[in-house]
């Protein structure tokens, strides 16, 4: 965190509510890539476990994007805004998406190292039940496929596929999001809420160089619309990686950050 910057300026906020309650600890609250944010202020080394201990009771999360997303890339290199396609020339929406650096955050995570074996174990156990597996293996599968050019590109290789796309600020800002691509365990008391069972983007394949198609092929799997299964459910894996709790819920066909308004969800 530069001096000044955002996760300081949380620091303090927590800082001072918790000592205008008299003491009584925060529980912070994220949605969507503000669950991500908060678990990587909670890990980023700007505050230590004493602090967390005084300052922190739990970290609630809903459609966190812990591992990224295909459908980051698909955006960027399709032009794609929330629908904003539909009034501007996808040219526009494309040069727009690629001046927006917190996209290239959202891309997929290139695979860890290698799991210590009762890391390995836990990670395998929390990937039971619905959709791809989390954290199994090292393998970088591809994201997208370019038959033009003849290749394929991983999660490890999306700077190259940004580069051949004529988008070399976006590979710029995907290099510097890299070491933030996976988020650690925040090690605080964790809720974690996601959704699955919806087509989820996880493979797009162009058939032009640029990567200019207008309707290129995607490949679905389960996620919220938004996030793959893979991704939302990554969080389980913390129970092996950290000391602190965390629990974990799933919702069947809940469109991602629609969770708010669920009353299961709120509920639990």
């Amino acid at each position: 965190s530069l001096p000044g910057g955002s996760f300081q300026q949380l620091r303090a906020a927590i800082e001072w509510h918790v000592a205008a309650s008299g003491g009584r600890r925060a529980v912070l609250v994220g949605l969507s890539l503000g669950a991500t944010y908060a678990a990587s202020f909670l890990s980023c080394g700007l505050v230590d476990e004493e602090w967390k201990a005084r300052h922190v009771e739990r970290l609630v999360t809903m459609s966190g994007v812990w591992e990224g997303t295909p459908r980051s890339p698909l955006d960027v290199l399709s032009g794609r805004l929330e629908g904003l396609e539909a009034v501007l020339p996808r040219t526009e929406v494309r040069r727009l998406v690629r001046g927006i650096p917190a996209l290239a955050w959202t891309f997929p995570a290139p695979p860890p190292a290698p799991a210590a074996p009762a890391e390995a174990e836990a990670a395998a156990e929390a990937a039971g039940g619905q959709g791809q597996g989390v954290g199994a293996g090292t393998a970088d599968p591809p994201i997208l496929t370019n038959t033009a050019r003849g290749r394929n590109y991983s999660a490890g290789q999306l700077g190259e596929a940004m580069l051949d796309a004529g988008a070399p600020e976006v590979a710029a800002f995907w290099q510097a999001a890299l070491p933030f691509a996976r988020t650690p365990a925040p090690n605080v008391t964790t809720h974690c809420f996601y959704s699955y069972g919806l087509d989820t983007a996880v493979h797009v394949t162009y058939s032009q160089p640029d990567f200019s198609d207008a309707r290129p092929v995607v490949h679905y799997a389960s996620g919220d619309v938004t996030v793959p299964y893979s991704s939302l459910a990554a969080c389980r894996g913390w129970s092996g990686r950290q000391a602190a709790p965390v629990f974990s819920a799933s919702y069947w066909g809940v469109v991602h950050g629609m969770l708010t308004g669920l009353p299961e969800a709120l509920q639990d």
